[in-house]
């Protein structure tokens, strides 16, 4: 962030990106909450950042300043083609889609921080490359769409996963039925 001062008027001008940025090392210092397997090889990990995990309170809204990351990789097939699973009957991780998209709750977004004034209460969004963490140029808008049909979980899909997550302290596991980028019901 970039503070500018007026020495003449006394007034500061914060100057700071725009919209969601992409939280660079977040495999390390974020909590991997839960992994969703899809019937077509998708397998999508959820990090949540460790400071607005600690402020959850069941039945109630996440808090302000939370960050979820999603990753999507396809899973391993064998040499007919079928999805190989581990011993535990989940799918196996093979290359990562290269993009990453962002989710971040915060109460003083900017208009010019939205895609085409999209909102989901203090929800905003953002598509990142994985390898260098620069802008994924996709349309937003599907994200805001999809989200907004979860106005009673906090425009979060995952948080039945994620609260789950929050009373065990282990990484939560979900089989969901639905392909592709399909809203799955926890």
């Amino acid at each position: 962030m970039l503070v500018l001062g007026c020495a003449a008027c006394g007034a500061t001008i914060e100057s700071r990106p725009l919209g969601v940025q992409f939280p660079a090392n977040y495999q390390e210092n974020f909590a991997h909450y839960a992994t969703v397997d899809r019937p077509d090889g998708m397998i999508r990990e959820l990090y949540i950042l460790p400071s607005a995990l600690r402020r959850i309170t069941p039945g109630r809204a996440l808090p302000l300043g939370t960050i979820i990351v999603i990753e999507a990789y396809e899973a391993l097939r064998d040499e007919t083609g079928e999805l190989r699973r581990d011993e535990q009957g989940r799918y196996i991780k093979s290359a990562m889609r290269r993009n990453v998209h962002v989710a971040e709750k915060r109460s003083d977004w900017r208009p010019e921080d939205f895609e085409r004034g999209q909102l989901s209460d203090d929800w905003n969004f953002g598509s990142y490359l994985f390898a260098d963490g620069t802008r994924f140029t996709e349309p937003l808008t599907a994200c805001f769409n999809c989200h907004n049909a979860t106005a009673h979980e906090d425009f979060t899909w995952s948080l039945p996963l994620l609260l789950d997550y929050v009373r065990t302290d282990e990484t939560q596991y979900f089989y969901c039925n639905l392909t592709g980028r399909t809203a799955c019901q926890f």
